[in-house]
C-alpha cells in the first residue's frame, strides 16, 4: 500500500492488525461495531470467540495459544 491510503477490512475477513515493514511503523484507526471487544458471554459454546464479536484463531507459537486460544494457523510463522 502507498503511505497515506486507507484500507478497510470487511467484517467477513480475517485480519488481525497490520504490520511495519523495514522500522518503518504504521498509524491505524480501528472502528468497530457497538460492543465489540467486550467480555466473551458467558454462555458462549463457540471455542474461537474470544470476546464479544471476536474470533480468534492463533499459530502455535503466539502469546494467545499459550493463553487457550484455538490453534489454527499452521506453518511457517513469517517474520518481516
Amino acid at each position: 500500500m502507498p503511505a497515506g491510503c486507507a484500507v478497510e477490512i470487511y467484517a467477513t475477513t480475517l485480519h488481525y492488525a497490520p504490520c511495519g515493514v523495514n522500522g518503518g511503523g504504521f498509524r491505524v484507526i480501528v472502528v468497530l461495531p457497538k460492543g465489540t471487544n467486550y467480555a466473551k458471554p458467558e454462555n458462549a459454546k463457540d471455542e474461537m470467540l474470544w470476546g464479544s464479536n471476536k474470533w480468534l484463531l492463533a499459530h502455535p507459537e503466539s502469546a494467545e495459544a499459550g493463553e487457550g486460544a484455538v490453534v489454527g494457523l499452521v506453518g511457517k510463522n513469517c517474520r518481516i
